[in-house]
């Protein structure tokens, strides 16, 4: 599971938090009628144009203003929609939505584990936290692409060189601090998982596991004034026994989760459904 961020431009926190939304029959959500709705590949490329972390602009060779804050382009929509198939593939606990079938019990198990951070208010002068608050935050991972480039040559204190290869492995998608009404989110990893269990014959199992996928609709919002998208980033820096500066960039689009749907893509039927 992905070290927990911290969101200060070049540090990071280990550990995870938990996050969960708790069921409820209220009535199906519905996002803002008002204007378009940003679908994940228009979220990427948003948080892909507004992510400006020191790291990566150094590792490309890019030299960041020192004298001012890059400028914040809000969002052409508030209103997201994030969808993401399932799978049979990801381990017990790696994030995702995972689907499992038992011949024995004839019984369909959908489970949505959600990768989650703990993320720090920033003081982005001084890089360094205004206070002790710490956010709950959930992680919705939309792409992820790794790319490797030379960093040309480098040489240590005692004068031996060494040609040293540059790693950047870059994650986006979008981030909720939405928590249960009332409550603050709790650790625990059974918390942050979405589960849906139903009796189905394997031979219509079969083919729905093909139409699967988790809905989760959202609502862009400024984590500070005017800024939507918040970034972290993890740097390690070369060694003589292992060349490669590592570079580990994460950013995402600011929400707040309105609600979480299993979803019947052949007809958009809401198999479970909960809601904030």
């Amino acid at each position: 599971m992905r070290s927990a961020l911290q969101a200060l431009p070049s540090y990071i926190a280990n550990g995870f938090f938990a996050f969960v939304l708790l069921f409820s029959s209220a009535p199906q959500a519905q996002i803002s009628a008002q204007g378009s709705v940003l679908k994940n590949k228009e979220v990427d490329a948003y948080v892909l144009e507004n992510s400006h972390l020191p790291h990566t602009q150094q590792a490309k060779g890019q030299a960041a203003d020192p004298f001012s804050d890059p400028v914040a382009t809000p969002p052409s929509s508030l209103n997201l929609l994030v969808e993401i198939p399932f799978t049979q593939k990801l381990p017990e606990y790696e994030p995702g939505p995972k689907w499992k079938y038992s011949l024995a019990e004839k019984a369909l198990e959908l489970r949505y584990f959600v990768d989650s951070l703990v993320m720090m208010a920033p003081d982005w002068e001084g890089y360094e936290p205004k206070t002790d608050f710490y956010a709950d935050t959930a992680a919705i991972d939309i792409s992820s692409s790794k790319e490797a480039f030379s960093g040309g040559l480098r040489q240590n204190g005692f004068g031996v060189q060494v040609s040293v290869v540059t790693e950047m492995t870059t994650t986006r998608g979008i981030m909720s601090r939405a928590t249960r009404k009332g409550e603050k989110v709790r650790p625990g990893i059974e918390d942050s998982t979405y589960l849906h269990s139903f009796n189905i014959d394997p031979e219509k199992a079969k083919v729905l596991v093909s139409h699967l996928k988790v809905v989760i609709l959202a609502r862009a919002v400024p984590w500070r004034p005017g800024d939507f998208v918040q970034c972290a980033s993890r740097y390690s820096a070369p060694t003589i026994s292992d060349p490669r500066e590592l570079v580990q960039a994460s950013c995402y689009l600011s929400s707040e989760i309105i609600a979480v749907r299993f979803v019947d893509d052949r007809d958009g039927a809401i198999i479970r459904e909960w809601l904030r």
